[in-house]
């Protein structure tokens, strides 16, 4: 967080907004880091994660995209998005990359990350329905049976 004696040191909101025009064109700049590092987005709840991992995993294939490809799309490590799609790690920087990516809005998917306080009710019961629903016992899609199957022989059951 910025010490209120160094307020002189924080760039302006004309100044993060230029900056954020400059990010599509420069992959070296990122806002989400920026805005983390000011403290604009706290950390202010980890249960947000495992939704957030699982979301972006169901959007991504929703949306007919491989890791690789959402990864680069958003300009993202590839290592590091399959751990958010595991819920182990969720950074500011990323879900911004994401959000601009996939064309959602940044401030919900900071909320849902965990990121930001939770201040949207539909947001939150959303989030709660979506929770529940994770755990389907949905029959498996073929391709789904053949990566499984194909797994479970290399294990060796």
């Amino acid at each position: 967080m910025i010490n209120p004696k160094d307020a002189k040191l924080v760039p302006s909101e004309t100044w993060l907004q230029r900056v954020a025009a400059e990010e599509d064109s420069v992959a070296s700049i990122s806002v989400g880091g920026l805005v983390n590092r000011l403290g604009m987005y706290p950390k202010v709840d980890e249960s947000g994660t495992g939704i957030f991992g699982e979301f972006v995993k169901l959007i991504r294939r929703k949306e007919g995209l491989s890791v690789d490809q959402l990864a680069l799309m958003a300009r993202v490590d590839v290592e590091e998005l399959k751990l958010v799609e595991r819920g182990i790690v969720v950074q500011a920087e990323l879900v911004m990359k994401l959000a601009g990516a996939l064309r959602l809005s940044p401030d919900k998917l900071a909320q849902l990350a965990g990121l930001a306080p939770s201040v949207d009710p539909d947001l939150q019961a959303a989030a709660r329905r979506f929770e529940s629903r994770l755990h389907s016992t949905t029959v498996l899609s073929p391709l789904e049976e053949s990566a499984l199957s194909e797994i479970m022989q290399s294990i060796g059951t």
